[in-house]
């Protein structure tokens, strides 16, 4: 199938999801009414349902930068991870006995 034919059927499938919602049909009746494959139909539906979500959750990338205050004494890291990789994480401030487990 040629990308203007899935195109094509992608927008005329799109039209029959959101003319089902509009009118309020069982998708059975509208399937009826309409000459469609109720099978194809309803992957229609959850395709487009499952779109939905998606673009409806922010993308991000990488990490998101939380804002906290943190004062960051002269003495250094309370904490600080080193990575198999030679990274580190430093942590300031005092942490609570449930963070120091999860990296111990």
């Amino acid at each position: 199938m040629s990308t203007k034919s899935k195109n094509s059927l992608y927008q005329q499938m799109s039209q029959h999801v959101q003319s089902w919602k509009q009118q309020k049909l069982s998708r059975k009746l509208y399937c009826q009414q309409n000459d469609l494959s109720i099978h194809k139909f309803n992957y229609w539906v959850l395709r487009l349902i499952k779109e939905e979500q998606v673009s409806t959750v922010p993308k991000t990338k990488g990490f998101t930068k939380i804002p906290q205050p943190v004062t960051v004494s002269s003495v250094g890291p309370s904490f600080q991870v080193e990575l198999p990789n030679g990274n580190r994480i430093n942590f300031y401030g005092s942490l609570t006995p449930e963070l120091y487990q999860i990296f111990l």
